[in-house]
């Protein structure tokens, strides 16, 4: 499968977890993916959107969420500053039975007092790794612990299969759409591709993404022209042309509608 699609952890800390700090200059969109594992993002600064299981979620200063593994999500930001841990699924291997198969409810309240705990620990992972006392590894221990204590006893859900069958299709799905999105793909095709017949795909599209299989090719050819817009000098027709873009006027509404400015403003901002 696409790497763009299903990420691997690969840990960065001896405790067998990644965890930074992601500092990102420019407004952004990463379509539709998932992880082997479990991942938090704690905005610090600016804004983070996520669309998972049919429901969007923006989360600004001091607010966070957790992604369950498997779980089908995209993420659209402004200029931020956020903290990312992804916690593979063999962490939990000692506090859940079957951790594949457990589910963080981000839909439910959550009291003051929990948000700031969980915050808090996050906040000491992060400052234990970027100061590095001496022992700041047991402290990054201890707060990763505390923080799996945390979220497994209070938003954990255990005995939900992340992997259905539905789930599967999907995803192969978007690898397909993937590797022809450049192209004049029609939903019959796609259809043929996940063995639904087309009416029916398009309707649990739909209902498992909260957009439109058309749409979401757009938000696909859109987001690759425009990390190319910041990444190359080629000329902003020819990226166009690259990346399936052939309605002039219509690319340049909808890539205004998803970035509030204009291709030739991203380069112009690009050169300051």
């Amino acid at each position: 499968m696409s790497s763009s699609h299903h990420e691997y952890v690969v840990s960065n800390l001896p405790l067998g977890v990644r965890f930074y700090q992601s500092d990102v200059t420019t407004s952004g969109y990463v379509p539709f993916h998932w992880h082997n594992s479990i991942e938090v993002l704690l905005v610090l600064n600016g804004e983070l959107t996520v669309t998972m299981n049919r429901k969007t979620t923006s989360i600004t200063n001091n607010e966070f969420i957790i992604i369950s593994s498997g779980v089908i999500h995209d993420v659209r930001n402004t200029p931020n500053q956020a903290l990312v841990l992804q916690i593979p699924l063999q962490i939990f291997d000692p506090y859940v039975a079957k951790p594949e198969e457990i589910l963080f409810d981000m839909s439910r309240p959550i009291s003051t007092k929990l948000k700031k705990q969980i915050i808090a620990q996050l906040l000491k992972i992060n400052q234990a790794v970027y100061e590095k006392p001496a022992g700041y590894l047991f402290d990054a221990e201890i707060a990763l612990t505390e923080f799996l204590k945390l979220i497994v006893l209070n938003l954990g859900e255990e005995g939900k299969n992340v992997f259905s069958n539905v789930g599967s299709n999907l995803k192969n799905l978007l690898v397909y759409i993937d590797s022809h999105y450049r192209e004049e793909i029609s939903i019959q095709q796609m259809a043929r591709q996940s063995g639904y017949n087309a009416s029916y795909l398009s309707r649990l599209f739909k209902k498992n993404m909260g957009i439109t299989l058309t749409e979401y090719i757009y938000e696909i050819r859109l987001s690759r022209f425009y990390d190319d817009l910041l990444e190359t000098d080629k000329p902003i027709n020819e990226l166009m042309d690259r990346h399936g873009l052939t309605n002039r006027r219509t690319s340049r509404e909808q890539f205004k509608k998803m970035y509030g400015i204009l291709p030739h403003e991203v380069r112009k901002n690009r050169s300051r």
